[in-house]
């Protein structure tokens, strides 16, 4: 299939860069030093960045590998109706988007955050459309940027709200409002799940529901939040790795 040989290429180079590292030991005692009273090596420094980088690297394409290989009957269905010129360019494609989201991987430190831009890149191979394309580019930036728990408060979203959104598209304000008042969410009136969803909103995945007409200025509560699809859409894209 046109995905195996940059993969296989990718671990292939993996492996042999992880071969030739600076074993731990000799960090660890280069660092010792250091903290002794010798100078640390700007070359020592570029050794432990690479190294971490490769270790991302790592993680990300066997997460990578899992994904794909679990949606590989879809892939090879949706190859199998391309014609030979649009299989070359579907090439292009996803040596694209894998060149673009190892990128990522290697500048983010959490390893969980590199499994969902694995995740989500999986689905972007085997859906090799245009539209697609361009929308799990965005996503795999939203998952660089969203916390374990910022991903938690909208999955539980999804649960509560998703069914809707799938269905409909949207759902209805006072639809909204019912939910978040029965939710969790309400109950705490938390900052730090207020500051979630803020963060959420601001990546159009949530949007914010609008206060009562009734509503007090003075009511010290905390806004309520309802599902979008890009958020119901970015969930869906995840979860394959669960």
């Amino acid at each position: 299939m046109a995905i195996d040989n940059p993969m296989s290429a990718l671990n292939t180079q993996t492996k042999l860069e992880e071969s030739s590292a600076v074993p731990f030991g000799g960090l660890l005692l280069a660092l010792l030093s250091a903290v002794t009273g010798g100078s640390l090596p700007v070359q020592l420094l570029e050794t432990l960045r690479a190294k971490d980088e490769q270790h991302r690297v790592s993680v990300f394409i066997d997460t990578l590998g899992e994904e794909i290989n679990r949606l590989d009957a879809k892939v090879a269905e949706i190859l199998e109706k391309l014609s030979p010129v649009e299989q070359e360019k579907a090439a292009l494609v996803i040596i694209g988007l894998i060149t673009d989201a190892t990128r990522k991987a290697a500048a983010t430190r959490s390893e969980e955050r590199i499994k969902r831009i694995a995740a989500i890149l999986a689905h972007g191979l085997a859906a090799l459309e245009a539209e697609e394309v361009d929308q799990i580019d965005e996503m795999m930036r939203v998952a660089m940027d969203l916390t374990d728990y910022e991903v938690d408060c909208l999955s539980k979203l999804v649960g509560m709200e998703g069914s809707i959104v799938k269905v409909h598209g949207r759902i209805s304000r006072y639809d909204a409002h019912q939910q978040w008042e029965s939710s969790d969410f309400k109950s705490k009136n938390d900052p730090e799940v207020e500051g979630a969803f803020a963060k959420l909103e601001s990546y159009g995945l949530v949007w914010r529901i609008p206060s009562q007409n009734n509503m007090n200025v003075m009511a010290d509560i905390m806004n309520g939040y309802a599902l979008l699809p890009k958020g119901l859409r970015f969930v869906e894209l995840i979860t394959t790795q669960k």
